[in-house]
């Protein structure tokens, strides 16, 4: 999101602590699980072409059919998913609090915000505009509009029933 303050582009690049805790988490199974093996081969290169007719003799590509991948390189990506299944039933010791920073870039000046707002259309995401604008301006702060706020292992836990059930809604 984005608005002018003073004749200045500020661009907010917003984040709920819920989210930063999730980064967290697929973060430490990425170094837990080490590094993937390399595989160079190109996109295109291992697959195989799907023809389609065009008229009595003719064909033309109409796809590409992937090959399954390599060995070592599936059962790296199953050991990174069982970590993060691990991680994310049992939390992770990280407490998240509201932040901002702000940082001038060529363009504009960019504000990192973690605060706790949900934003789902176009009146939430105006509130959470104008809070940017108040925090910038230095009219409020941080620890007045969230006192004492912490995100952690505690909520984290707390909201993992409403993660399970919308996952299931997904599927």
């Amino acid at each position: 999101m984005g608005f002018i303050l003073n004749g200045r582009r500020i661009m907010v690049w917003w984040i709920h602590p819920r989210m930063e805790y999730a980064d967290a988490i697929d973060d430490m199974a990425r170094k837990e699980a080490g590094n993937p093996p390399l595989h160079r081969a190109d996109l295109f290169e291992a697959s195989e072409k799907q023809w389609k007719k065009v008229g009595r003799s003719r064909k033309k590509v109409a796809s590409y059919r992937s090959r399954p991948a390599p060995d070592a390189q599936q059962a790296y990506y199953d050991k990174l998913n069982s970590i993060e299944m691990r991680m994310q039933s049992e939390g992770i010791d990280l407490v998240v609090q509201p932040s901002l920073s702000i940082e001038i870039l060529p363009w504009c000046r960019g504000a990192n915000l973690c605060v706790p707002i949900e934003v789902h259309d176009k009146k939430e995401l105006s509130a959470l505009a104008a809070l940017a604008q108040r925090l910038i301006k230095g009219e409020t702060t941080l620890a007045s509009e969230f006192p004492d706020y912490q995100y952690g292992r505690e909520d984290w836990l707390l909201e993992a029933d409403l993660r399970i059930e919308d996952r299931k809604a997904r599927e």
